[in-house]
């Protein structure tokens, strides 16, 4: 969708074209479109709707009034199964699926609560209560869309954990499906080549970030570790690959810490260019601070057959495994990750191990086909329910 804006979206993007696929019929509702466009139905069963006057990519009272009456056109002349709610953003549909008889399946990513944790675990006492405040006003909606759904399908068994530990929802309503990726699209098969070219990479090691470029992210530890690793592995090049706020006080450090030319800020990557951007490089760096439910960029590295360096919080554990499928170490730890990273740089048969063995649980376990089938299998449950 034109204003995909994180791994949330995107993960929406591929279950429903994975669904499509299938021979499922989806329709779509989400906010404007940046360009004006109403409809979009390139996608075979499948047909985008976009509401005009909302802002994209953002809940509003503009996105919740509009979504219900889009909702309820849809339902007084289509016989759906199902209403799935992407995090709260059928909030606004629930009284209608009621009155229909449509059974909710609503996917949590996180909750107001576990991004509050990330604002004071990432800030400390700079944390700003307007922030906190913003974030805990859709503490409510939360509540109301998880309460309400028949079944909740959660990211992680951390975010599961969560769901019931908290009471937005009952155990046995929580089902947890992992995010998934498109294992042929992101393969270690792609030729890097000219990646490597346009950053001037050559035969160097490269270690990649791929982020949103603001302080929870953790870029910062990231190029902190990479000046002590030169110092013992050698010439090694960090791409960091997103945009954001954060990035003035990312390129000031990495020039502090006289490495500005071992540092590549490629800017925002569209999203067609980031398989090739994972098949060339050698070790993905993850050192968030920020509570995630299941990012979608390990899911990604560990289809390239990338080894993957993780801060241990929220959802990261479903993705690493620790010694198998790389390392797991304790958010702002520097020293843990300068020494996993000089680990899989100077070492290329457990570098190679781990992505060998990277690629084989992303197909096992984290495939978009996967991902697809056990949430139709929460669709037929609740269907039958009904």
């Amino acid at each position: 969708m034109a204003h995909q804006v994180g791994g949330m979206e995107r993960q929406t993007h591929l279950l429903c074209d994975s669904l499509c696929k299938l021979g499922h019929e989806v329709d779509i509702i989400t906010t404007s479109h940046p360009h004006g466009r109403h409809e979009d139905g390139q996608v075979e069963n499948q047909r985008i709707m976009y509401l005009r006057g909302t802002e994209p990519g953002k809940y509003s009272v503009e996105w919740w009034r509009a979504s219900k009456k889009a909702v309820r056109d849809l339902l007084s002349a289509n016989p759906y199964d199902v209403i799935h709610s992407q995090s709260i953003g059928g909030y606004a549909s629930l009284e209608l699926a009621g009155e229909f008889g449509i059974p909710v399946v609503a996917t949590c990513h996180g909750t107001p609560l576990s991004d509050t944790r990330t604002h004071i675990v990432t800030h400390h006492l700079r944390s700003k209560p307007v922030g906190m405040a913003g974030t805990l006003m859709y503490l409510p909606h939360h509540y109301s869309v998880y309460k309400s759904s028949k079944a909740v399908i959660a990211v992680s068994s951390q975010i599961r954990d969560h769901l019931v530990r908290f009471r937005f929802a009952k155990p046995d309503a929580v089902t947890v499906v992992p995010n998934g990726t498109d294992t042929e699209t992101f393969t270690p098969a792609l030729d890097g080549e000219q990646i490597r070219r346009q950053f001037s990479i050559g035969d160097r090691k490269m270690v990649l970030f791929i982020g949103r470029l603001v302080e929870e992210k953790g870029a910062q530890y990231a190029i902190r570790a990479l000046a002590d690793v030169i110092k013992d592995v050698g010439d090694v090049v960090m791409v960091v690959a997103g945009s954001g706020p954060y990035l003035p006080h990312l390129q000031e450090l990495a020039n502090s810490l006289d490495i500005s030319e071992n540092v590549v800020f490629s800017g925002f990557v569209p999203e067609d260019d980031l398989p090739v951007l994972y098949a060339s490089s050698d070790v993905l760096v993850f050192p968030t601070t920020h509570v995630e439910g299941f990012p979608l960029v390990l899911a990604e590295a560990l289809a390239s057959g990338l080894p993957i360096i993780s801060s241990n919080i929220g959802g990261t554990p479903a993705a690493v495994s620790h010694g198998e499928t790389g390392f797991l170490f304790e958010p702002r730890d520097v020293s843990a990750l300068v020494s996993y990273l000089m680990r899989l740089l100077s070492d290329d048969e457990i570098r190679l191990k781990m992505a060998e063995n990277a690629r084989k649980v992303s197909l096992e376990r984290f495939s978009a086909e996967r991902m697809a089938a056990r949430t139709l299998g929460v669709y037929r449950r609740v269907s039958q329910q009904a």
